[in-house]
């Protein structure tokens, strides 16, 4: 009797332990009622019912598949057929499916196109704001390298003047004209790229009284990035953004990583840039006879006229460099060449995407001497925790070297005397290889005017003007579904985000002596300075959306706050008479100012509630109020308060829009 018991003990436990032996690969066959199913679906689920792991059935119905885990489930699918989910509870599996068509009688799917801003999603044809957008596909494989180019003459009502042919010297934007007429406030529209400002510390940022670069390096986002470009125009479209949207908004939607295998991707381009012909000027000779006229004809006294630099005088000391015919304008022109390389890796799983992306982009201007180097780069990863949870990070760095004439070349071969050589001649006429520059003992007639104009080809190829600047902005953003995970149930969807931005930029300048003629206490200026700022912006979003039994009403509604801390600080250092060679202000020399600066800490809070609502969506009224509160405010006006109403009347879809065909007249031919 003993020995009997000891064999059970022992019966069970052989059992116990093969019953816990954990369950890595599994087989099996899938079938109908008919025949196997080939290209069945097998799918290793998590809790979260995210993807671990995924095969599909041969040819006569069978599988064989690892386990990552006994706890997962087992998913079948085959179109026609009815879904399956099965607990992985045993090794060998022999599925039936059942068809799902038996008692389907009719199928319909509904589906809406929504547009989707930094507000709420709306369905296209409910929305109540004028907005258009640009899809990248419309400008890929063409000549663009900036945002600016690629809604050039794409957008209604959206105006963009080149500041200047210089590089880098960006663009004028006026979304809806002129909006103020203080020279202190900026015209510009708000860049707003992928639901943050572009450069936290822009509402810092003065366009009217920066130089011209500044806004263009807001615009430094490379194209082959973009996905798509929203334009936000009337004040029902801007009101989530409050005062900042004035002037309209540019929204930017940014490239991520979509499902799939690891792919790269190249793309170069080589543009020619070219000015064209400016208007006919006189030549040297024709300006001489003009301009001796002009002293000469007032009082029809020759002696007025008596300029030896105008005279072509032989006895002249200068004469050999006031004898020329010089086209100033083609000596500081030149055709342009722009080089472009872009190269992206994107792929991921069920899990996790990715996209990672860098350009490197060189161009020497159409104006001599002119050369910018731009390297960007862009990250984006998103990770699925579960099918409620998505974790997203961006990543964005932007370097720009911007060599630049220290004086306006073009503006300079408008006004300098087109007699005058570039070069200096002996008194035989032989070239000396050097600059020639206009005496200050020259005739008193061209004080404040040419002796105060630089040789552009010696300011070129002598001054130094380098612009540098290094922008930076990580992101981190959690989106959570906290009921509904689709439009078929209530949902209510919260979005978070934390982005900084960091923007340093540098600008080194010399104008060496050799430049002047002047006296050396004027002479030999060099200059440094920085400006720094940094951005920190959290922004909070949530967004809900009921089911109505009656599927004629339907209604959103989103609130969001916002809160950004921002500072910034600069200084500069100007000094003159150093001796020849040395470049830096720091090198020692006379100097003429010298200043340091500090902004901030910049506070702001922002609530911004949104609705709409629509019936049949034949009829939408949305309704938006934004308030502001920022240290920029008066202490006794701290708050602002931005609402904004709009409607929307499909007519078309009132029955009597739908005449009868048989009251219509076609015409036979």
């Amino acid at each position: 009797m003993r020995h009997l018991k000891y064999a059970l003990t022992l019966g069970l436990l052989l059992v116990s332990t093969l019953t816990m032996a954990q369950i890595t690969r599994i087989s099996g066959t899938v079938s109908d009622d008919f025949d196997v199913l080939p290209g069945a679906q097998i799918q290793e689920i998590d809790a979260s019912n995210r993807t671990v792991n995924a095969t599909v059935t041969d040819q006569n119905g069978n599988f064989v598949m690892s386990i990552k885990s006994q706890k997962n489930h087992l998913k079948v699918s085959f179109m026609g057929f009815k879904t399956q989910t099965l607990p992985i509870n045993r090794n060998n599996f022999k599925i039936h499916m059942e068809d799902a068509t038996k008692q389907m009688k009719t199928l319909e799917v509904k589906a809406k196109k929504i547009m989707k801003t930094s507000g709420l999603a709306i369905p296209e044809r409910e929305v109540g704001f004028s907005a258009q957008g640009i899809d990248a596909k419309e400008f890929e494989g063409l000549g663009i390298t900036s945002v600016d180019e690629a809604l050039q003459g794409r957008i209604a009502g959206l105006d963009i003047i080149a500041n200047s042919g210089d590089l880098g010297s960006g663009t004028t934007m006026r979304l809806r004209g002129v909006s103020t007429i203080s020279t202190l406030t900026s015209n510009e529209p708000l860049i707003v790229v992928n639901g943050n400002i572009w450069n936290v510390d822009q509402t810092d940022f003065d366009v009217a009284t920066a130089n011209e670069e500044r806004f263009a390096q807001l615009l430094n986002i490379n194209t082959e990035d973009i996905q798509e470009i929203k334009v936000l125009k009337d004040a029902a479209a801007t009101a989530i953004w409050g005062s900042e949207g004035a002037n309209g908004v540019i929204e930017i939607t940014t490239k991520r990583g979509s499902k799939g295998p690891a792919h790269v991707t190249y793309s170069g381009k080589l543009t020619f840039t070219h000015q064209p012909e400016a208007i006919a000027l006189l030549n040297g000779d024709q300006y001489t006879m003009l301009l001796k006229e002009s002293y000469f004809n007032p009082q029809q006294d020759p002696t007025k006229a008596d300029i030896p630099e105008l005279s072509y005088n032989e006895n002249f000391s200068e004469y050999q460099m006031y004898n020329r015919n010089t086209d100033w304008l083609s000596l500081v022109k030149q055709n342009g060449l722009r080089q472009n390389h872009y190269v992206s890796v994107s792929g991921g799983d069920e899990k996790t995407r990715f996209r990672i992306g860098g350009g490197y982009d060189h161009e020497t201007g159409s104006v001599i001497k002119q050369v910018l180097d731009r390297f960007s780069t862009r990250m984006a990863l998103d990770y699925y925790v579960n099918d409620r949870i998505k974790i997203m990070s961006n990543f964005a760095l932007t370097y720009t070297k911007n060599q630049r004439n220290s004086d306006g070349l073009i503006d300079i071969g408008y006004r300098k005397m087109p007699n005058l050589s570039p070069w200096e001649y002996d008194r035989q006429g032989n070239p000396t290889g050097e600059y020639y520059y206009m005496l200050q003992s020259a005739s008193s007639v061209f004080d404040g005017n040419q002796k105060g104009i630089a040789n552009p080809i010696a300011s070129a190829a002598l001054a130094k003007s380098i612009g540098t600047n290094y922008d930076i902005v990580p992101e981190l953003e959690l989106e959570y579904k906290l009921l509904g995970l689709d439009d078929s149930k209530t949902r209510l969807d919260y979005n978070g985000r934390v982005v900084l931005n960091v923007n340093n930029a540098y600008s080194d300048t010399d104008y060496p002596r050799a430049l002047s003629t002047a006296s050396y206490i004027n002479t030999h200026n060099t200059s440094n300075s920085s400006n720094k700022s940094f951005g920190l912006s959290t922004v909070h979003t949530l967004t809900f959306i009921p089911k109505f039994r009656n599927e004629d009403h339907s209604f959103r509604a989103m609130g969001r706050i916002e809160i950004r801390t921002s500072n910034s600080s600069s200084q500069s250092n100007n000094v003159s008479r150093l001796p020849s060679g040395l470049t830096n202000a720091t090198a020692g020399g006379l100097v003429g100012s010298m200043s340091s600066g500090y902004g901030g800490p910049n506070r702001a809070l922002y609530y911004t509630f949104s609705s709409h609502y629509a019936y049949k969506g034949k009829y939408t009224a949305q309704f938006t109020l934004r308030a502001d509160a920022t240290t920029k405010f008066g202490p006794k006006s701290r708050w602002g308060l931005f609402p904004a109403l709009s409607a929307r009347w499909n007519v078309i879809d009132e029955k009597f829009m739908k005449w009868p065909r048989e009251h219509m007249k076609v015409s036979e031919f």
